[in-house]
């Protein structure tokens, strides 16, 4: 699953954003590793080209991850901001510390694989947790999340729950009544569009739907033909792929 870093327009990765710009500095990380700090998957420092340097390489699970804009060096860049998780405009602060994972140059092509997300979302939640970071974004969504909210939704995944749609994807309205994904692709090279059963539809009820579709389709991949799946109340549902490929649309079944 998932297409060639080549063709994709953003950078893999999640950023972790402090309060009134304070940033954890090289010894900051090489402490919290050395002793663990309850890190899930458990990490350590594999390079560090010396703390005036501003980033290190970790490696965890076998594979490695550059952490930039660690202190004394310059902030990592902020974000784009796209959709708010547990948090509101206010919270967004200009100036914020900010420090950025990104995959390794070994993975390269290849971070989009789910066992890579799954490691590199698991280390940033174990950073978040041990560094004190407010917020974390992830990059190929445009999703800011509040910390602990991140922390706890990528912690489920990881111990065998869905996945975490509401984060690794936005799920917004489209203006006509749709859920439509941003940031699926990323995973399947398709964006899926998520229709009401009727049009007064609570749109708790609509992101409910589109988060186990999302999961659905992260679990096994882009479809080229019509698929039926099961909803979230149990209803039956009609996954149609778009002529080129792109898009999923989901209606219900015989509708």
């Amino acid at each position: 699953m998932g297409g060639s870093l080549a063709s994709r327009a953003v950078e893999p990765g999640l950023s972790l954003v402090f309060a009134n710009g304070i940033r954890p500095s090289v010894d900051d990380v090489v402490r919290a590793m050395q002793s663990n700090a309850g890190l899930r998957p458990l990490a350590q420092v594999s390079h560090s080209p010396g703390s005036d340097e501003g980033w290190l390489e970790l490696l965890a699970s076998g594979l490695t991850f550059e952490l930039r804009g660690l202190n004394p060096g310059p902030s990592a860049k902020t974000p784009p901001r796209g959709q708010l998780l547990g948090l509101m405009e206010h919270h967004i602060m200009a100036g914020a510390g900010v420090l950025t994972l990104v995959p390794g140059p070994h993975l390269a092509g290849g971070a989009a694989l789910l066992p890579v997300v799954r490691v590199m979302t698991g280390l940033v939640a174990a950073l978040a947790s041990a560094l004190g970071a407010n917020m974390v974004c992830w990059h190929p969504a445009q999703s800011w999340m509040e910390a602990g909210y991140f922390v706890r939704i990528v912690e489920n995944w990881l111990g065998g729950g869905a996945f975490p749609a509401l984060g690794l994807t936005a799920l917004v309205p489209d203006g006509g009544g749709a859920i439509i994904s941003q940031g699926l692709a990323w995973f399947t090279g398709q964006e899926t569009s998520i229709a009401p059963l009727h049009d007064d539809e609570p749109r708790a009820d609509s992101i409910k739907r589109a988060v186990r579709v999302v999961d659905h389709l992260v679990r096994h991949g882009p479809i080229t033909s019509d698929l039926r799946v099961e909803g979230a109340e149990g209803e039956d549902l009609l996954l149609s792929p778009s002529p080129d490929g792109t898009r999923v649309t989901v209606t219900l079944a015989g509708a």
